[in-house]
């Protein structure tokens, strides 16, 4: 399986005989599979987000770790190595300065964007309005004098509706854009669809504009096309992040007043809250303050806060679920040496991507 895990892999064994397929929809069209909800991949969701590849929705399929190989012997062994991992180890001294840097990554990015430019197919991008579809959609215009087109989804909803930045973006580029509006409404009809696809249970609706783009972008005539997912993971532009780096500032003095007030710049919508000693806002990021040895720590609010979800389930379900064995532990024995040897940052990066990234 490739090294990120973009392209899904599922396997079951049954007797003498192993089956796979990128979708588990194929595995269960194979009679002797029975279909059956698998209780402990519910924990899995309802804590980290995604299920971990040693298990999947359903009981008796597991998927194969992104950056693993199977060999399948026909004695009926089979055999499951790690051929790729993200390296963590110390970083390298560099005296050559931020723009030696800057140039090396900008080469880095024009490289990657030129390598997925072949295709025997047009190429379109995706153009959220941010920096990260932006900057692919300009690598396009620098290594490439092809025609692009690019496709965004808008919102009904002004909050959500990124409208005006893709349109600026598109301008700027040159680029022919076109768009397609959902509404809350088209989101709700779209949902059963995306968790057949998913093939999952799903916690976030995020999925179903997407669906509703790539249908677009297809109607269209392309079945290729270049977006910013994952940029996010790499280069540290998710809240969360923030948050793990103010937690940690704060809890050298846990009794401060002024430290938690440092979260009203991450989410302004807070900032009164976390002004008042002992309100709601605060005490939400005080949560597990002090435990920075926690190797999870950068996520333990999560976690801690989509667990709940759990005690909405049946007794009985919720008891075969845990059975199942607890999914921080699991997820703990998935990291790679010298995790607990790394920064800070680095450690809320990498469970950031073998959690939700490799599960999306």
């Amino acid at each position: 399986r490739d090294r990120f895990g973009v392209r899904p892999l599922f396997l079951a064994n049954l007797g003498d005989m192993l089956i796979f397929a990128s979708e588990i929809k194929a595995l269960l069209t194979y009679s002797g599979l029975p279909r059956r909800l698998d209780p402990g991949c519910l924990t899995d969701l309802f804590t980290l987000w995604v299920t971990l590849p040693d298990r999947s929705a359903f009981q008796g399929v597991r998927g194969l770790p992104p950056g693993c190989s199977l060999v399948a012997e026909r004695s009926g062994r089979t055999r499951e190595r790690r051929w790729w991992d993200l390296p963590f180890t110390a970083a390298r001294p560099r005296d050559d300065g931020e723009g030696a840097l800057a140039e090396e990554l900008r080469e880095l990015l024009l490289d990657a964007v030129r390598l997925r430019l072949r295709a025997d197919v047009p190429v379109g991008a995706y153009l959220s309005g941010g920096l990260d579809s932006s900057a692919t959609a300009a690598a396009v215009r620098r290594v490439s004098s092809c025609h692009l087109r690019t496709f965004a989804v808008r919102f009904e909803d002004p909050r959500f509706d990124e409208g005006p930045h893709q349109e600026q973006m598109a301008a700027a580029l040159a680029t022919e854009l076109t768009s397609v509006r959902v509404g809350a409404a088209d989101i709700a009809a779209l949902f059963p669809e995306v968790v057949r696809l998913a093939e999952q249970p799903l916690l976030r609706t995020a999925p179903a504009p997407l669906l509703a783009l790539s249908r677009h972008v297809r109607q269209c005539g392309f079945k290729v096309v270049l977006t910013g997912e994952g940029a996010d993971e790499v280069f540290a532009g998710y809240d969360i992040f923030r948050e793990d780096k103010l937690r940690r500032f704060w809890a050298r003095q846990p009794r401060s007043t002024c430290r938690p007030a440092l979260f009203g710049r991450i989410h302004p919508y807070l900032a009164r809250g976390l002004a008042r000693t002992g309100g709601f806002a605060a005490a939400f990021f005080a949560r597990h303050l002090e435990e920075t040895s926690d190797p999870l720590y950068s996520h333990r609010i999560r976690f801690g806060n989509t667990a709940r979800i759990l005690g909405l389930l049946e007794p009985a379900v919720l008891e075969a679920a845990r059975a199942g064995g607890d999914p921080e532990e699991r997820l703990l024995g998935r990291l790679p040496p010298g995790f607990r040897q790394s920064s800070p940052l680095k450690r809320a990066q990498l469970l950031e991507t073998i959690t939700f990234l490799q599960g999306y």
